[in-house]
């Protein structure tokens, strides 16, 4: 027997409330209706003599809704034992606005919710989208109580809600965490209950960096520190996070990013203005408060190829460089710019992909590396050059341009994969790489792993994201957490421009006919895109403007 239901979306307002408990008993409760802006949210509890069907469909609108009231009224559908086990927070699975839940009956008599998939967010607040082909399924078995009504005694922990619902109830809150050099920040995005979110982002922060960033991010705080108090105190606008651990024994400079970070990440939240750190009830003074960026500004100049010569562009043109024409005969595939002011030098990938060349202002060129149909090259802001073989080996390749020296960075996640493109985040501590991986094309990104030098070593284990591209060409950092991505979508025939950003959905975003290359401006959020028949264009308030005619390649660092 099968039954479809819509869940009724309801956005409401969610006002401060305490922890979310995980245990207790069904109880009755006098449910305040809340409403703001005349928008009222009044979720209901079982119905006298209500059949199995309507009680899991109840649970859910309840459960869905249960951020709001401490999952009261969603208990009252389980048996005590079931109360007592469920974890509501372990996790959130979220399903597009477009698709209805569906209720089936399996052999065993239990009750199966299936709905396409849209994400997921784990109980620390990180989002994994979903592919384009998953689906959500959540079994519940029921029995009858002591006064003959029908509950729920096995469920799954976590709870599933629409789209919209849990943009209402939750906020993307980045967490800044200081690069291992301590020169950057880096942004790791999660996503918070709007009732709890000053507490939780200061919790995710003590508690430290995603896995995936570990070897190239830090919290700076001392092993074991924890919050003392697991609610941020509030005076009015002002943040007091009281830390267990003696952080004022931190050098000053430690100490002072440590208090940028928390400032950075709190400020970023509604209603909060300023931060006050403790050290076991005791103020943690701060000398100055430190600026990192997070998505540094290049002043470097475009590069580009002009009928195969690679040229500069500036305020008087294109100025071809050196014997452009020897350069032509390079057969140049790619390009990468280091960053700052002026372009003495880059490297470029020729020979029919086999050879990563140096190349100064003057056009005299100097082999890097040799290899076989190398993808690339990405230019880190340490001053490396990083390619990859399309048939890695389970290694990339990085070149130091100040030194001539390369190096093997060791990535055994690669076997079995071939690379198509390579970028660099532009504070240096994250890798983008489109592979193919048994003929799925997929964006998979990783930390970098450096020594104390600068020197790269190791990338750790990868996330993917932009799961829902069905093909995918070619990728820039635009933004501390965002790639732009050509590809096609589900059923699309052309490629379009995708703003793919970690720790959410991907979104189509306005393009142009025919684009087979993008690469990040000097600021956030600058593109340029370059189509097929030779012309660039810039976004510009908000459209494109053509700037350049009859170039490809347009190149700045990253």
């Amino acid at each position: 027997m099968k039954r479809i239901f819509s869940l009724v979306l309801i956005l409401f307002f969610i006002s401060a409330c305490t922890s979310i408990p995980t245990s207790g008993s069904p109880q009755a409760v006098e449910r305040p209706i809340q409403t703001t802006n005349g928008i009222v949210l009044d979720p209901q509890g079982p119905a006298d003599n209500a059949d199995p069907q309507d009680i899991v469909a109840g649970f859910m609108r309840a459960s869905s809704a249960g951020f709001s009231d401490d999952f009261l009224v969603a208990r009252q559908y389980l048996t005590a034992t079931a109360s007592a086990n469920w974890n509501p927070t372990t996790q959130v699975r979220i399903y597009p606005d477009s698709q209805n839940q569906q209720v089936s009956q399996t052999r065993s008599g239990a009750y199966r919710v299936t709905v396409q998939a849209g994400g997921n967010v784990d109980s620390t607040g990180r989002y994994t989208a979903a592919t384009a082909d998953a689906t959500l399924s959540s079994e519940f078995s029921l029995v009858r109580d002591k006064a003959g009504q029908w509950r729920i005694a096995v469920l799954p922990d976590g709870v599933t809600m629409p789209e919209s619902l849990f943009q209402t109830l939750f906020a993307r809150t980045p967490l800044y965490f200081s690069t291992q050099d301590q020169t950057a920040f880096i942004a790791d995005t999660r996503w918070y209950p709007r009732s709890q979110i000053v507490s939780a982002a200061a919790r995710g922060l003590v508690e430290g960096p995603s896995q995936w960033l570990a070897g190239s991010a830090t919290s700076l705080l001392p092993p074991g520190t924890q919050l003392a108090n697991p609610v941020v105190i509030l005076n009015g606008s002002l943040a007091r996070v009281d830390l267990t651990s003696d952080v004022a024994e931190l050098p000053e400079r430690v100490r002072n990013i440590l208090y940028a970070q928390f400032i950075k990440t709190l400020t970023g939240v509604s209603g909060v203005t300023a931060v006050e750190i403790l050290a076991n009830g005791a103020p943690l003074a701060s000398q100055n408060e430190t600026e990192l960026p997070t998505y540094p500004y290049t002043t470097s100049s475009l590069m580009i190829l002009s009928d195969g010569k690679p040229a500069i562009v500036n305020d008087n043109g294109i100025s071809l460089i050196g014997n452009a024409n020897e350069l032509k005969n390079l057969n140049i595939s790619g390009l990468a710019t280091p960053y700052g002011q002026p372009l003495t030098r880059f490297v470029a990938i020729g020979d029919e992909a086999s050879t990563l060349y140096e190349i100064d202002s003057t056009g005299r060129y100097t082999a890097l590396v040799s290899g076989t149909d190398f993808v690339g090259p990405s230019m880190d802001i340490k001053g490396y050059a990083w390619v990859s073989q399309r048939v890695p080996d389970m290694t990339m390749i990085v070149a130091n341009i100040n030194s001539g020296v390369s190096s093997v960075v060791d990535v055994p996640w690669l076997a079995g994969m071939n690379v198509h493109e390579i970028a660099v985040s532009r504070e240096g501590s994250r890798i983008a790489m489109i592979v193919d991986d048994d003929g799925i094309l997929q964006i998979l990104v990783a930390g970098i792993v450096r020594d104390s030098s600068g020197r790269p070593l190791a990338l750790g284990e990868p996330i993917r994201i932009g799961q829902r591209l069905a093909d995918i060409s070619d990728m820039a950092w635009i933004a501390d957490t965002r790639l732009v991505v050509i590809g096609k979508g589900q059923n699309m025939s052309a490629n379009a421009l995708y703003s793919v950003p970690l720790g959410e959905n991907i979104s189509i975003m306005a393009s142009l006919d025919n684009i087979v290359n993008v690469t990040a401006g000097r600021g956030e959020e600058s593109i340029l895109l370059n189509t097929s028949n030779g012309d660039v264009y810039v976004y510009d308030a908000g459209g494109w403007r053509k700037v350049l005619e009859d170039a490809t390649l347009p190149t700045l660092p990253g």
